[in-house]
């Protein structure tokens, strides 16, 4: 257990015994006002928070939520685990960096995607750090083949390989942005910033928003969540979401009783920044970025961050939005992955993936 403090252990030390942690997260993440920006927002003040700074190795939410599942992992002795996403997905890059470091391989079930550049990092890194990639064209065949590649080759003791929820949304994961709603209740408290109206996010597999959620609900914030959806509708929904808020707190509740039994989290769903397809740039969203980079130097990726920041632009420039505080919740990942990606010759992951490069992404 780290000797760091971690705010949901600090407000349910119940929690600590039953959740093991592998500390891989720099916390608390900092909040900064983004002054330069709200000239665009008359009235509004406009934060965010910089969960793409949370570790040297990869930033964002995929690092906060491997703390818990790793965690897990290790305690159960596992010496491999499987998980599933886009073939440039964050998560399976930070998944592969963050099972090497701890000494368990990654298989990584994918799914083609339209490659920009970060992606192409993404892919090329997770490839380095020793995962073993598979690529499937449909979200059918990846989950026959899942489930072939665990009855064949099963795990430590002969038992089926454990799984990584997509995005790493799965109850330990989904756990760790409740505790990071707790994290910013200790920073309200100190003056970092008020409580905030709205906070936005970007959305994938729903269980940073959910999290964020119930863990608000929870530390007794009246705070809203916007959740911008980056993925089609199939796979988010506000059924869904509901759904797994539903579940994280029943998780938490099992394993400590002292957690708040009453939990409505405030959450919306929004997928007006969609735009013609997942990992499909979209003119708002390249607007905002560009913004966001002038103003401040921040960078956004096109497939999440950027969408979910054009939606926070939006809230920002609504009169309504007069008096009130939004808060951006950054979620991708600060880390350059040029220099390492940039050492890996695509031509030495599996065949299979070659034809996304090929693809002009060269």
């Amino acid at each position: 257990m780290p000797d760091a403090p971690y705010a949901l252990f600090d407000a349910h030390p119940a929690l600590a015994a039953r959740l093991p942690r592998t500390a891989l997260a720099d916390l608390p993440t900092p909040i900064a006002r983004l002054a330069g920006l709200e000239a665009e927002a008359p009235g509004a003040a406009l934060f965010i928070k910089r969960d793409d700074l949370c570790s040297p190795v990869f930033g964002g939410n995929k690092t906060r939520k491997l703390e818990l599942i790793l965690g897990a992992l290790e305690r159960d002795g596992c010496d491999r685990a499987m998980t599933f996403g886009f073939a440039g997905s964050n998560h399976a890059a930070a998944t592969a960096l963050f099972c090497r470091r701890v000494g368990i391989l990654c298989v990584a079930m994918l799914m083609p995607q339209p490659m920009s550049a970060v992606e192409r990092q993404n892919l090329l890194v997770a490839h380095a750090a020793g995962a073993e990639l598979r690529l499937y064209r449909g979200f059918a065949r990846l989950v026959a083949g899942s489930a072939a590649y665990r009855m064949a080759r099963p795990g430590r003791g002969g038992r089926l390989v454990p799984m990584i929820a997509a995005g790493g949304s799965m109850p330990e994961g989904n756990a760790a942005y409740v505790g990071a709603a707790f994290e910013l209740r200790a920073q309200i408290e100190a003056g970092l910033i008020p409580v905030p109206d709205e906070i936005h996010v970007a959305a994938g597999s729903l269980g940073t928003a959910a999290g964020l959620a119930v863990g608000l609900a929870a530390a007794g914030l009246a705070s809203r969540v916007i959740a911008t959806r980056a993925v089609e509708s199939r796979f988010a929904d506000e059924a869904a979401l509901a759904r797994i808020s539903r579940k994280t707190a029943l998780f938490l509740r099992r394993i400590d009783p002292s957690f708040p039994r009453t939990i409505e989290p405030a959450t919306r769903l929004d997928g007006g920044h969609f735009g013609p397809g997942y990992a499909v740039p979209t003119p708002e969203g390249e607007a905002a970025a560009r913004l966001l980079q002038g103003a401040e130097g921040i960078l956004l990726d096109a497939t999440y961050t950027a969408k979910a920041f054009a939606r926070f632009l939006d809230a920002a420039r609504d009169p309504r939005s007069r008096g009130r505080t939004l808060l951006f919740w950054h979620t991708g990942n600060a880390v350059d992955l040029t220099a390492r990606a940039s050492a890996i010759d695509w031509h030495d992951l599996p065949k299979a993936f070659h034809g996304l490069f090929e693809a002009g992404a060269k």
